[in-house]
């Protein structure tokens, strides 16, 4: 009792009480004993059994909640995902339809151009044709226009040598026509065998061939010369020299051109009838007659006062104009 004093209460009750159940358990039977371990060892099991049981099934609500937030975010995101495809689909579908309307509008537009191009294009075939055959027609009456001017020109041309074959006729100066008729016998007589005159009338030929028929009878220095092919051509025997044959060519350009080609009649009056030349010693030689060198004559001075040819103290001549 004296080892009590001073102790809790519980805690002397609980001796009191622990000495008896010490000695009640002393006093326990096997039975008893069997049956609180098998009450201890069902409370083990309950205990075990109730605490696993909670842990698994809080993990499962959780993950069961953290998949369902999951998959309204995915279900969410497929729905905005899905919005946008068809916001674009009517994006592209309105691009589309804006593009192809564009395209037609340009292809109409290219159509109408082209037609336009092309009614240009066969307006320019036409113009075309129309200035190919007008440049045709022009080149055709050039053409002919040229071929009536040499016609023209030739037939002027065998007009004065007749004219002046005539006029020397009527003088008598038949060395000047044996001249003239030694060099253009090709152009009036068709059987000259180089003859070559598309432009001789029958009326000139006729009137040459009566002419040069009269210097043949009237003059006594005019032959025919036979060539190897049997042919034969007018010429001067060798009575005439070569420096009044050469003076009688000269001669005649001026007779001929003083009217149509002032220049060229002066500047042969200047190159081969200077007072010491040969062409001065045969015109003044006494081989032509008087009246044509007095025809000479007027010719230069008409050539000295139109201001073609200027003369010197000396008598000799000089070309004013220069002839090219």
């Amino acid at each position: 009792m004296k080892d009590n004093i001073g102790a809790p209460i519980g805690t002397q009750r609980s001796g009191s009480n622990g000495e008896r159940r010490g000695s009640e358990a002393d006093e326990l039977s096997p039975q008893a004993e069997a049956s609180e371990r098998s009450l201890s060892r069902r409370v083990s099991r309950e205990t075990e059994n109730k605490s696993p049981r909670n842990k698994p099934s809080s993990f499962y609500v959780y993950l069961v909640i953290l998949f369902g937030a999951a998959f309204l975010m995915l279900l969410l995101a497929y729905f905005v995902q899905q919005r946008n495809n068809d916001a674009a689909l009517d994006d592209l579908r309105s691009t589309t339809t804006a593009s192809r309307q564009e395209l037609l509008e340009e292809i109409q537009r290219l159509e109408e151009e082209n037609a336009a191009l092309q009614k240009e294009k066969e307006d320019l075939d036409a113009q075309l044709k129309k200035e190919q055959a007008h440049s045709t027609e022009l080149e055709e009456t050039l053409t002919q226009t040229m071929a009536d001017g040499w016609k023209q020109s030739a037939l002027d041309e065998q007009s004065e040598i007749l004219y002046l074959l005539e006029k020397l006729n009527d003088t008598g100066d038949y060395l000047m026509m044996g001249d003239i008729v030694k060099r253009f016998d090709i152009l009036f007589n068709r059987l000259n065998p180089d003859f070559s005159n598309e432009y001789l009338t029958p009326t000139q030929e006729s009137r040459y061939l009566q002419l040069r028929e009269e210097l043949f009878e009237k003059s006594d220095f005019m032959i025919m010369e036979r060539r190897q092919d049997g042919s034969e051509l007018p010429k001067f025997d060798d009575t005439i020299s070569y420096e009044v044959s050469y003076a009688a060519v000269n001669l005649e350009d001026i007779l001929r051109f003083y009217l149509t080609s002032p220049v060229h009649a002066a500047d042969t009056i200047a190159t081969y009838f200077q007072p010491d030349s040969d062409g001065a010693g045969a015109l003044y030689g006494g081989a032509f007659k008087r009246s044509t060198v007095e025809w000479f004559e007027e010719i230069k001075a008409e050539l000295i006062g139109q201001g073609y040819l200027g003369e010197n103290e000396d008598g000799a001549m000089e070309l004013l104009i220069p002839y090219s």
